[in-house]
């Protein structure tokens, strides 16, 4: 009965401690804000896309504070969640004689007003009513084309003020966190008192997030950052006795952080609505015209139409693994090329975490694996490619999981074996360099099995075979030569061409390795080495400002140069254990392959996981050399690891900012207005990847019956057509 009795105490205090945070968030949030935002002064932490030099001792400036900015023609301001309803008061004129139309939106694209602007500063107000709903901070998007601000005042308005769920839920988080760690929940003596102050701190970081203390610079996302802190903070001490009592807790762990990783580059991924060029998506093209048919018809000189091409045909540049892949799922994303290349990205970004996980369980245990698994998941480089449309992912996967298994603790049994080589015959089938997991596995079954079960080295080659198999007939049907390859070209674009891609057509695309060679040893032995030093870092022997490094230069800082020295530890230790040195093997075998021909730094990303394994192992390390107990050690550790996973924004940022802006404008609006079994149609040049390549391609079709119509601003609408939309180049229609 004491027992119950007990429970119902602490229930009560729970519901307490969530009433007091939601009470304080309210009532805090009832205190009236304002803050006004000087254009052309300290305003770069609160505004986007205006231009970066105020305008200054200008006679435009007359009846301003001043200064101005000048905005571009698609424009943002960012602002912490002060409550709602909210006003907006715009300082404003037109940069020239000619009045404009300044378009205000929310961050959801919804139109809130069109104010006119003339040659004469006005202040003119909007009130923000939506918009309560948004996680982070509040979007506020000015379209208009020649006008100069020169100060925003934003405050709430009117009473009572509402604020956003997501901060009152931070805040109730916050509470309850500090609530159990200091013991008020369980109804320790003098609990309550530090609990209070608590509060006290959890309203003041609140009060700076509304009120800005510093002027301009917001505390971006305090509330949840406050939340994520004390969570941490009253689950830390638990969590550490749990490990102990039972490790496979940190295998959950890293299954939880695999599966959060997976729907945070998903939802990011929902950003990327078109190509992203220049980059690897310059290749796109060829694989969506591929994967459109099973059956494809082979053309000795190279040009593909839609109606012959298709996935098994030979290629000299480009296996069929990735485009059967395409076709495999092109049939769950509406036969859109575009988004079943996304969702293969997302899939295989989540393998190559599950594989480089194992592979580091393998030689570290779960401690070593988890930190090796949160740097590889924090790489920009393995971000940027879970966003990008291509080969490389795939690949990595592949390798990452041949690696995986073939690094099995104990003994190794035959599914092992028959499965590495199976991924090692995907790798290859994806892409031509996956042929040096061939050796890599005949050395590491001859490494690790005794002289008596060295058969299974046979096993491992006919896995790899028979997955390879469709290539090796598509390349005996088309050309007679089993391992067709024209990579000899890419070599020479390398070592004669310097890069250049302008030069691409002065050889043919079937020039053979040995022509080249002997064309100029010397050069194709410069280049190769010049790649090799860049691998690892030229330093001083580049001529140029910054040096190459391309390894290091994976992880985040300092992740590159702890994996440096975690290499230098496994080089040392190799003599003794098998599985090191078969990660080394991998890794030089790679890197020498790899830098014949051009050395981009997506080339090498199957290594990235590697580099990861050997940063965690580096830490590994240094947390038994530091002095302390295992907590101090630990959390010492945990912060390095924690420093891993700060790649995740700008990974996604590399790809997502180089969509043509006004074409994912377009594709934004015409989401926006195309009812639900209505189809869009686009007069678009021949390049143009909107109507083919883009999240919304598969809702294109004929101009007959078409809802809306796109073209660009030499086109000729159809008849009857009323303009929406203007976007840079393009030009949104209804079509009645």
């Amino acid at each position: 009965m004491a027992v119950q009795s007990g429970w119902w105490r602490m229930a009560a205090r729970l519901a307490g401690a969530l009433a007091a945070g939601a009470v304080l968030a309210v009532v805090l949030y009832q205190l009236p804000a304002r803050q006004i935002i000087d254009l052309g002064g300290l305003d770069a932490a609160l505004t986007q896309g205006f231009v970066d030099r105020p305008v200054r001792d200008d006679a435009r400036l007359a009846g301003s504070d001043g200064s101005a900015r000048a905005m571009q023609a698609q424009a943002a301001l960012v602002l912490p969640q002060f409550g709602w309803p909210l006003a907006l008061e715009l300082h404003a004129r037109a940069a020239d004689a000619a009045a404009t139309t300044l378009q205000v939106r929310q961050g959801d694209g919804q139109v809130v007003a069109q104010l006119r602007i003339d040659d004469a500063w006005r202040a003119q107000s909007v009130t923000l009513a939506a918009g309560w709903w948004r996680p982070s901070d509040l979007v506020v998007e000015l379209r208009g084309d020649a006008v100069l601000l020169d100060r925003v005042t934003v405050a709430t308005a009117g009473w009572p003020i509402v604020p956003a769920p997501w901060i009152v839920a931070s805040v109730m988080l916050a509470s309850v966190a500090w609530a159990w760690r200091l013991g008020w929940l369980a109804g320790a003596p003098q609990s309550g008192r530090r609990w209070g102050l608590a509060l006290g701190a959890i309203a003041l970081v609140l009060l700076c997030y509304r009120h800005l203390p510093l002027g301009s610079v917001p505390l971006r996302r305090a509330p949840h950052l406050l939340a994520l802190l004390s969570l941490a903070a009253a689950a830390w001490p638990a969590a550490l006795a749990a490990v102990r009592r039972r490790p496979a807790w940190l295998d959950a762990a890293a299954l939880a952080l695999i599966a959060g990783w997976s729907a945070a580059v998903a939802w990011q991924s929902l950003g990327h609505v078109t190509l992203a060029i220049p980059g690897v998506e310059n290749d796109f093209r060829v694989f969506a015209l591929r994967s459109a048919r099973l059956f494809g018809q082979y053309a000795a000189d190279g040009s593909y139409r839609a109606a012959t091409d298709g996935v098994l045909r030979a290629d000299g540049f480009y296996h069929l693994g990735y485009p059967l892949l395409l076709w495999l799922a092109r049939p769950f994303t509406d036969d859109n090329p575009f988004l079943a290349a996304r969702a293969l990205a997302v899939l295989s970004g989540t393998l190559l975490l599950g594989a480089g996980w194992l592979l580091a369980r393998n030689l570290l245990g779960r401690v070593g694996a988890l930190i090796g698994l949160a740097w590889l998941a924090g790489s920009p480089v393995t971000v940027a490619a879970a966003h990008s449309l291509g080969t490389d992912l795939p690949f990595a996967a592949c390798c990452t999981a041949t690696l995986a298994l073939l690094t099995q603790r104990g003994r190794l049994r035959p599914w092992h074996v028959v499965l590495a080589g199976a991924c090692a015959g995907a790798a290859l089938l994806i892409r031509h360099p996956g042929i040096v997991l061939l050796p890599i596995g005949w050395l590491a079954l001859w490494w690790r099995t005794p002289p008596a079960r060295r058969a299974v080295i046979g096993w491992y080659t006919i896995a790899c075979c028979l997955v390879f198999l469709p290539q090796l007939f598509v390349n005996l049907r088309d050309t007679g030569q089993p391992l067709h390859a024209w990579q000899a070209k890419n070599i020479w674009l390398a070592a004669y061409a310097d890069g250049d891609w302008q030069r691409w057509d002065e050889v043919p695309d079937d020039i053979g390795l040995g022509e080249l060679i002997l064309r100029d040893p010397a050069r194709i032995a410069g280049n190769w080495w010049a790649n090799v030093r860049a691998a690892f870092g030229s330093g001083a022997e580049d001529s140029g400002e910054f040096g190459r490094s391309i390894i290091p230069r994976m992880l985040t800082f300092p992740g590159g140069w702890l994996a440096l020295v975690g290499l230098g530890q496994w080089a040392f230790a190799a003599r003794h254990a098998a599985r090191p040195r078969i990660v080394l093997a991998w890794l030089v075998a790679y890197v020498l392959l790899v830098s014949v021909g051009l050395a981009l730094p997506r080339f090498y990303l199957p290594l990235v996981p590697v580099i990861a394994l050997a940063a965690a192992g580096c830490l590994v390390w240094l947390g038994r050399q530091l002095p302390g107990g295992d907590g101090i050690r630990a959390v010492l550790v945990l912060a390095f690891a924690v420093a891993g996973i700060q790649g995740l924004l700008a990974g996604a940022h590399d790809v997502l900012a180089r969509q043509p802006a006004d074409a994912v404008s377009a594709v934004a609006s015409i989401r926006r207005q195309l009812a639900p079994g209505a189809h869009w149609a686009a007069a678009l040049g021949p390049r143009d990847p909107l109507a083919k390549y883009s999240a919304i391609a598969h809702r294109a079709g004929p101009p007959r019956d078409a809802a809306l119509w796109l073209g660009d601003a030499s086109g000729v609408p159809p008849a009857g057509a009323t303009l929406l939309e203007a976007f840079g180049r393009y030009r949104l229609y209804r079509v009645e």
